[in-house]
């Protein structure tokens, strides 16, 4: 559980209709396959936030998360988002694009469920005392919100900045 005291197998059920984590694990990788052709070889954990659930996956030694959402009223902003990371990533920004599915949606509604699928990318946390880090943080960020201010789409209906 992300940021609640709830109990997770109670949780699962309850708001994602799983009778446990194998279930779910099951139901992602039938549909993971059926639907991006993505083999999981291994889930390591689920977490779960509200409506929302984060699987930490491998696939041929790719390391990938998948998020699917419950909630409807989250699918047009997490479909718009998916849209803004990939043309984040087109533009040059280094970002974890989601992986298209097979017909090359970003974001895949099945059955009041969005799903969506990540890589995970390895860093390092910011190191304050390295002024050159630091610097090419802040230069990195500046550029993020240039080309944000470039945006030509909205999202869930607002403004993109």
């Amino acid at each position: 559980m992300l940021w609640e005291s709830t109990d997770p197998a109670e949780a699962l059920t309850k708001r994602f209709g799983f009778a446990d984590a194998v279930s779910a694990v099951g139901w992602m990788g039938e549909t993971l396959w059926d639907t991006w052709a993505i083999a999981v070889d291994d889930c390591e954990r689920l977490v779960i936030s509200d409506g929302n659930v984060l699987a930490w996956i491998t696939s041929d030694d790719r390391r990938l998360i998948a998020k699917w959402s419950v909630f409807p009223r989250l699918f047009r902003r997490l479909a718009d988002t998916a849209t803004l990371t990939m043309w984040l990533q087109a533009s040059g920004i280094p970002v974890a694009a989601p992986v298209p599915a097979r017909d090359g949606r970003l974001r895949v509604e099945l059955n009041n469920v969005s799903l969506g699928v990540s890589p995970i990318i390895d860093g390092d946390l910011l190191d304050v005392g390295d002024p050159a880090q630091v610097t090419e943080a802040g230069q990195m960020l500046a550029t993020l919100h240039d080309t944000l201010a470039d945006y030509p789409h909205r999202i869930d209906g607002g403004r993109s900045t």
